[in-house]
């Protein structure tokens, strides 16, 4: 087969739309459609030649490993937790492995269904695998298969980003499921809960946070101007005019030297914005935060 090189307009087109698709899949809160999901299994179970399992469906993977948790627990040495569940299990001894993404696997699906639709052959027992997964992750989220039962979580209710597709919320949880189970994400990093839902972290702890990752989610969190603040940053250049700004150094712990702008907008809010080591002057950093490279091209906004 001819190695296809570029793609036609069409299929350009496409191609955002189809990613989109298993995207939405994946992120819009839908729910499992049981018999949907049990029949997507028993195919599976059947390439390796195994009688469909038994599917218990929770909210959460939190939820299913508390399940897993328990239903190991009610095996044959289990005491007093073994009872109706577990008969009907058959008496089964369940043990701990790994899980499957379930729709946290469908964006490779989608890229071998794309290059599939677009003339890429593929033999007939990889577009029947493909198709089982498909099937099973365009229903479920994470989900774990044993001899004779399978443990799917639903999808989240609810999925968050910013900009560049990364987790984050500012006044929530980024990631939330039916049942409670949250996930708090800043910009891609998971920070606790208290953080983003009580702004519950002074200066000083984020500064010395052990994780920096986590640190400089703390500082985006409280804001600069509070961390400038707590620092004593040293001023390297002031304009006149305040909506230009102050351009000040400032050493973080385990992160090093930074800059940053102090600015007031026009509507009197004071903030600072982070800017390069190379700005030598507060008209020069504020341009840049325009993209900028020359101040001397930057004109200021004048309100009125």
């Amino acid at each position: 087969m001819k190695k296809i090189e570029c793609l036609t307009p069409e299929q350009e087109v496409e191609l955002p739309r189809f990613r989109q698709r298993y995207l939405d899949i994946a992120c819009n809160g839908g729910r499992i459609d049981r018999p949907a999901l049990e029949a997507a299994l028993a195919d599976a179970y059947a390439v390796i030649d195994k009688p469909a399992p038994h599917l218990l469906i929770f909210d959460s993977p939190a939820s299913c490993m508390l399940a897993l948790k328990v239903l190991k627990s009610t095996g044959p040495s289990g005491g007093q937790l073994r009872g109706q569940l577990w008969d009907q299990l058959g008496g089964q001894q369940i043990y701990d492995a790994n899980y499957l993404w379930g729709s946290q696997d469908l964006f490779w699906i989608a890229w071998a269904k794309f290059a599939a639709q677009i003339g890429v052959t593929l033999t007939p027992q990889t577009a029947a695998h493909l198709d089982i997964m498909d099937r099973i992750g365009s229903q479920c989220e994470w989900w774990w298969p044993y001899n004779g039962i399978v443990v799917a979580s639903q999808r989240p209710t609810t999925v968050r980003w910013d900009d560049q597709r990364r987790l984050h919320a500012e006044t929530g949880p980024a990631i939330a499921y039916a049942d409670g189970y949250e996930v708090w994400s800043w910009h891609g990093v998971a920070v606790p809960r208290d953080w983003i839902a009580l702004r519950a972290i002074k200066p000083q702890d984020a500064l010395q946070w052990p994780n920096m990752e986590q640190r400089r989610a703390a500082c985006e969190i409280l804001g600069w101007a509070t961390i400038l603040d707590a620092l004593k940053a040293k001023t390297i250049d002031r304009d006149d005019n305040p909506e230009i700004g102050e351009l000040v150094r400032v050493k973080i712990p385990d992160i090093g030297t930074e800059q940053f702008l102090r600015v007031r907008c026009g509507t009197g809010r004071g903030f600072a914005l982070p800017v390069p080591p190379n700005m030598k002057t507060a008209r020069q950093a504020n341009a840049w935060t325009y993209g900028f490279d020359n101040p001397e091209d930057y004109q200021l906004e004048i309100r009125t």
